[in-house]
């Protein structure tokens, strides 16, 4: 578990560039670290972090697994034109800019996904958990949990467990 900077305490400031590095550095400390034979390096983010998530492991494939990726928006753009009223998204839309989009990153990450998403999430829609799935390229699996935003880990602990295996078989 990581905390990137500018978050929760932590030094720096938290731009983009500065978290994917965070992250990044993370993941190569890992590869260095544990024998993947032995212990298989899933990448997981949430919400935000699932966008960080997404954004290394389609820069580094060769460092991980696997990717998880639970109440993520589509893209950035998407999730800031979903809490601007509805008479300025257009100019939201037009005028915002990002570092990157996951979803049209998903398309190219070859490793085994798990997607997960509650139909409760009153934070980021579920129907963006859907669309990243439906973009993401194969192998992937999509998981629609209950009970708010990014709840599964904690919600439904046993079943996550059970889907791991499953998906990325381990």
């Amino acid at each position: 578990m990581l905390e990137y900077r500018g978050f929760a305490g932590s030094e720096g400031k938290a731009e983009h560039l500065n978290v994917v590095g965070d992250a990044t550095s993370v993941l190569q400390w890992l590869n260095q670290k544990y024998d993947r034979l032995a212990s298989p390096i899933l990448v997981m983010g949430q919400s935000y972090g699932a966008q960080v998530a997404i954004k290394v492991v389609s820069e580094s494939p060769d460092m991980a697994d696997g990717l998880i990726v639970e109440g993520a928006f589509t893209s950035f753009k998407d999730i800031a034109v979903n809490f601007t009223p509805r008479f300025a998204r257009l100019f939201t839309r037009m005028t915002f800019s990002e570092p990157y989009n996951g979803q049209a990153l998903l398309r190219s990450i070859t490793l085994p996904k798990l997607i997960i998403h509650s139909d409760d999430d009153k934070v980021v829609p579920f129907f963006m958990g859907q669309s990243l799935y439906n973009n993401a390229a194969e192998p992937k699996a999509f998981w629609q949990v209950s009970g708010g935003h990014i709840t599964a880990t904690k919600q439904h602990a046993v079943e996550l467990d059970k889907r791991l295996k499953f998906v990325f078989a381990i």
